[in-house]
């Protein structure tokens, strides 16, 4: 082993150099989260100036030992004495469950044993105490020939700070410890002291003593968790109680610390019957001799048997138990069981005089049956924590349960190198008469139900219970430290009668479950914590030979035993031929405890070594950039951490996961500005380019034409202008900005070379063709957009499959457009053969969608609903998360127009999940527009128009102005049919200033729609007249071969405008409405025709009318 200092070699399981004498175990540098006691002496001074420094020195030895047994017992100890001051850690070097307590319980037993102490060492000794939790960096420190185990931190100061306002003889708490233990002791509140240093108040408690009554330990103090899931295995547990007579004598529960095994036992023991008698004892870790539980037990015994004997004393109900069964050793017998009741950490007995306490035990139980007349149910918690006297005791007590009338419920929780507990477990499960049960994590489902449970979930957004899903796990216990966090930061709150939270926040590990994780790892050896600290490095998954190269350990059998302690989980082994078995931490939050556990430079230096490792081990990258991305970043290699970011992004890209790309290339802006400022202009071109494109495909429009216009400046030659320049055009047009994109796609037709164009350059321009014949398309001037698509057909590699499916795609929409629905379909069905050919799945789901459009146009209803599940199934096999969302909305349209309002609902609620996984905006604007119609088809007129009023605040945040303007016409629209007159009249400026930003760039039909809407508002608002030029156009509308109004929502305004007027198209505008939905009716396989439609509600309105004033049903027309 080589000297740190002298660099000497000295011999294996040396502790000190034998060259300089230097230790040589130095400590491994971590940080942990902690407790501090300090202690300190009061009258100090006045006692160094009355006695000689000898003396001195012996009082606070002794002085200072003594308080060191008190603490040794329950985990702590001395770490160094300043003067008259001693400091005592809990949780280091090694973490501690219940590290506060452990503090806490100390302090108080210091406190106890001081005027003890002044007798003993003939001075009035007397201490004031603080107690502080908090993180710190611990570790040994070599400076020169100095050495020391160090630990520093902001809580050790605090701690300090606290210490110097304590009275005497008191002991003085922070309000983290008073959280931490507030459910075991009495605390009177001091106040909020401002301490030098320290930008807020610190809030301290004086400690009073113990509760006599423990109070709720974990969690949520205000609510008792429910009983959810485990049904299963309660169901069991209360078959084996009932079959405890004949075979079944005990059950095993087992579990991950936090699952919910007490929460188990509480249910089964609230279910048995008939209730038997319970003796329910806890091991615990510390502060306790070798038989304290075996004390524990017979207190209870004796307490019940006392009971039954009308007797106070517990001694002599013990000398009348036993006079009954055995008279004349019945003083022997009383005798040694008194002993054991006495709390004396010497105490020891031989192996003879341990087998009569035992067997005395058997007897005080057996006396029980008889008394009771009932089974006795001895419940064991944390039975890990037992003592080996103890695990013998329960050895020889399943021997005799034939004797018995005794049910055993073992609880207990697997530990690392716990060997005595598990071996007992393990023998004992292969028995016949024991049951075992280990608790699994809650489902999702479940989970859900628990929070539901806690907190009015309306108002909590979707990613915050996401979170509380995501790093909980399934764990019950976890789960409600979470949520307690989330209270504590003000991250959720109660308001008005419901419980609202935030969208972002840092997540940070609850305390509690970090010293539950920290104190089970530090159990393990120093090579299965090298494993670990690696992995938490890498992730929640990670490769065995990555770990195992990297840490240099040769046993491959650590794996195995970190699986057996529940620390990880193998998934499977690699497909590729690699010969690499791949882990997970079996929970997100033992990887997050056991990474932040380890100090700043050790990560970066792992982060370092795993990114050499993925470099090395794998030729193809393209599925762990992402992961190599990170590792670069954290070890602070900016150029490779930006050029893996950006691979990784273009990957995502492919993939259509534009909400990944997005959060990578927000990585690399934010590194180049701050780390790689002198990155050359092409390489910021492509980051700030590729964003825009990227915030564009998420509907975040400003944000786009944001990162867009900021590239302008890096651009550095024509081609690149041209480009950016095509993409802002194609942002303008999917918000509807039809103008803007016409200038910009001029703008970059003006960068372009028509003389002898590259390749690349030939596809710009046939993009940029194509989008001006969309554009034209959407403002209803088709004749330019078929001449724009010709120009395109120029510029088209007939060789490129894609190309010719993109020209054929536009084509076909035209067709569609003049009415050529027959042509248009056989393109479509062109292009689903090319697509097929070339087996690009992306285009023949977009296809799909369009084919059922026209199915459904022409009447092909099955056809139609059979495109659109495709294009689902295909959408959903390559990840297109966008795609799939169109496609569920199409679907749940299709069950819309049909009145099939549960199915409709089951798509739209699966088109609103997606759109939230991609934090499609826009689409969340028509996922309301679903709604409104869902509602509107059960004539909920208020709900309908408070989902179209969400929808239109969605559009004008995204200014798409277009979907804002028929968002405002529907509005207006079912305001007046529901009569609020007022309501709807009040949105008339805000039509009329929406129509005149958009009026140049729309199509001829929104015209129509915009006059069609004016004209109804003159109905409704009786002071302003109709004019016969008005009523003019609106026939001339109605009379034209192309129609604008071709719904029957449109049509029926038509049809009050013009009976307000009594003019005779009303009843041109109701047989038309009636023939609507008589067409409709014989696509549809239903009988009931006048309940088989969208917008039920306005059907029915029509039907109303037609028959009052025709007087007859509408279905005559049939004839």
């Amino acid at each position: 082993m080589l000297c740190p200092l002298c660099k000497f070699d000295n011999p294996p399981n040396h502790s000190f150099c034998g060259n300089c004498g230097s230790r040589l175990n130095i400590a491994k540098p971590s940080r942990r989260i902690a407790t501090f006691l300090i202690v300190d002496m009061v009258n100090f001074t006045k006692l160094s100036e009355q006695l000689d420094p000898e003396q001195v020195k012996k009082l606070v030895q002794e002085t200072f030992a003594s308080l060191d047994d008190i603490t040794q017992r329950v985990g702590g100890y001395l770490h160094q004495i300043i003067g008259d001051s001693g400091l005592f850690l809990f949780g280091i070097p090694l973490a501690l469950e219940k590290h506060s307590e452990r503090a806490v319980s100390a302090a108080l037993q210091i406190k106890k044993i001081t005027p003890v102490l002044s007798e003993q060492l003939e001075q009035n000794i007397n201490f004031h105490m603080a107690i502080h939790s908090g993180e710190v960096f611990c570790g040994d420190i070599l400076i020169n020939k100095f050495h020391s185990y160090f630990t520093i931190g902001d809580p050790l100061n605090v701690t300090s700070r606290i210490e110097n306002i304590c009275p005497a003889g008191e002991i003085y708490v922070s309000q983290e410890i008073y959280k931490a233990t507030s459910h075991l002791f009495n605390y009177e509140q001091v106040g909020a002291e401002k301490f030098k240093g320290k930008k807020e108040p610190v809030s301290i408690y004086r400690l009073v003593d113990q509760r006599t009554r423990r109070l709720k330990q974990r969690g949520l103090s205000w609510t008792v968790m429910p009983f959810v899931g485990r049904e299963k295995e309660l169901n069991l547990a209360i078959k084996c109680f009932s079959k405890s007579k004949q075979k079944l004598r005990g059950i095993i529960v087992k579990g991950e610390p936090g699952i919910g095994k007490t929460r188990f036992f509480e249910e089964l023991m609230s279910q048995l019957q008939p209730n038997p008698v319970k003796l329910n004892i806890r091991c615990i870790p510390y502060g306790m001799d070798s038989f304290w539980t075996l004390r524990q037990l017979v207190n209870l015994i004796l307490n019940k048997v006392k009971a039954s004997l009308h007797l106070t004393d517990k001694i002599s109900a013990l000398q009348s138990v036993f006079q009954m069964f055995d008279h004349e050793h019945s003083d022997y017998i009383a005798s040694h069981l008194t002993s054991l009741l006495q709390h004396n950490h010497q105490l020891s007995y031989q192996p003879q005089q341990l087998n009569l306490i035992y067997h005395s035990i058997f007897k005080l139980i057996e006396y029980l049956n008889s008394e009771c007349k009932q089974t006795v149910v001895l419940v064991i918690e944390d039975l890990h924590w037992a003592p080996p006297p103890f695990i013998d005791f329960l050895e020889q007590m399943t021997g005799e349960l034939e004797n018995l009338d005794l049910y055993l419920i073992l609880i207990s929780r697997t530990l690392p190198h716990y060997q005595v507990t598990d071996n007992f477990l393990i023998n004992l499960a292969t028995r016949k008469s024991f049951f075992n049960i280990h608790l699994q994590p809650l489902s999702r489902g479940e989970s859900e139900s628990l929070i539901k449970f806690i907190l009015n979930i309306d108002r909590i957004p979707v990613s915050l219970k996401s979170t509380i899903i995501k790093y909980s796990e399934g764990n019950p216990f976890y789960l409600e430290e979470l949520i307690k966090i989330l209270l504590e930061k003000g991250i959720i709150w109660y308001e008005q009668g419901k419980w609202i939270g935030k969208e972002k926040f840092d997540f940070t590990i609850p305390k509690t479950v970090n010293e539950i994780i920290m104190s089970r790892f530090d159990l393990l050896s120093t090579s299965e914590k090298t494993i670990l600290e690696i992995a938490s490095v890498n992730g929640t998954e990670f490769f065995d030979q990555m770990v195992f190269q990297l840490s240099g350990v040769s046993d491959r059998g650590i794996l195995d035993r970190l699986c057996k302690y529940g620390f990880i989980n193998y998934i499977r082994t690699s497909t590729s031929g690699s010969n690499l078995n791949l882990y997970s931490f079996s929970h997100i939050l033992i990887k997050d405890s056991i990474y932040s556990y380890q100090l700043k430079i050790q990560r970066k230096q792992i982060h370092r070594q795993i990114l050499h490792w993925f470099e090395q081990s794998f030729q193809q990258l393209n599925e762990y950039y992402p992961l190599i991305a990170y590792h670069a970043d954290q070890a602070e290699l900016w150029n490779s951490a930006v050029n893996y970011y950006y691979l990784a992004a273009m990957e995502e890209e492919k993939k259509y996961s534009f909400q990944v790309a997005e959060k990578l290339l927000t990585r690399i802006l934010e590194i180049v500005p701050a780390h790689l400022s002198r990155l050359n202009q092409p390489q910021v071109f492509n980051y700030l380019y590729h964003f825009g494109k990227i915030a564009s495909n998420l509907g975040k429009s400003k944000l786009a034409l944001e990162k867009l216009f900021s590239a302008e400046k890096y651009c550095r030659n024509k081609y690149q202008r041209a480009q950016l320049f095509y993409q802002i055009a194609q942002v303008y047009q999917t918000i509807s900005d039809y103008s803007k994109s016409k200038q910009y796609i001029d703008k970059a037709l003006a960068f372009c070379n028509f003389n002898q164009p590259t390749k690349k350059m030939k596809k710009l321009i046939f993009n940029l063709y194509h989008l001006t014949s969309a554009v034209d398309y959407l403002t209803g001037n088709t004749t330019q957009a078929f001449t724009h698509l010709l120009q395109a057909e120029k510029y088209m590699d007939k060789k490129n499959q894609q190309q010719v499916m993109i020209q054929n795609s536009q084509m076909s929409d035209l067709l569609h457009e003049k009415g050529e629905i027959q042509q248009a379909l056989q393109l479509r069905l062109e292009i689903e053969q090319l697509a097929h050919k070339s087996k690009n799945l992306l285009t023949l789901a977009t296809n799909y969608n369009n084919i059922g459009i026209i199915y459904g146009e022409l009447g092909e209803i099955e056809k139609s609903l059979n495109s659109y599940k495709k294009s689902y199934e295909l959408e959903k096999k390559t990840g297109h998360k966008l795609g799939q969302a169109i496609s569920s909305f199409n679907i749940g349209a299709y069950y819309l127009d049909f009145g099939v309002n549960r199915q409709a609902r089951i798509w739209l609620n699966r088109y609103h999940e997606l759109n939230l996984k991609i934090n499609n905006q826009l689409g969340e604007g028509y996922y309301q527009l679903g709604l409104a119609e869902i509602e509107y088809n059960r004539a909920n007129i208020k709900k309908s128009i408070h989902h179209r009023l969400i929808s239109k605040s969605i559009f004008a945040e995204l200014d798409s102005r277009q979907n804002q303007f028929f968002a405002l016409i529907d509005i207006i629209w079912r305001f007046g049919e529901a009569g609020l007159k007022n309501q709807a009249l009040q949105y008339q400026t805000e039509l009329q200033q929406l129509f005149e930003k958009i009026k140049k760039s729309v199509p001829s039909s929104v015209h129509a729609n915009y006059d069609l809407i004016l004209t109804y508002m003159k109905i409704l608002d009786k002071s302003q007249k109709i004019t016969q030029a008005e009523l003019k156009k609106l026939q001339n509308n109605l009379n034209e071969k192309s129609s604008p109004y071709e719904n029957i929502d449109d049509l029926f305004m038509l049809y009050r405008i013009f009976q307000a007027k009594e003019n005779s198209y009303s009843e041109k505008c109701l047989i038309r409405s009636c023939n609507f939905l008589i067409n409709s009716h014989q696509a549809i396989p239903k009988p009931n025709w006048k309940k088989s439609f969208l917008n039920k509600y306005i059907c029915q309105k029509v039907i109303q009318e037609y028959e009052n004033v025709f007087n007859s049903s509408p279905v005559d027309l049939n004839n």
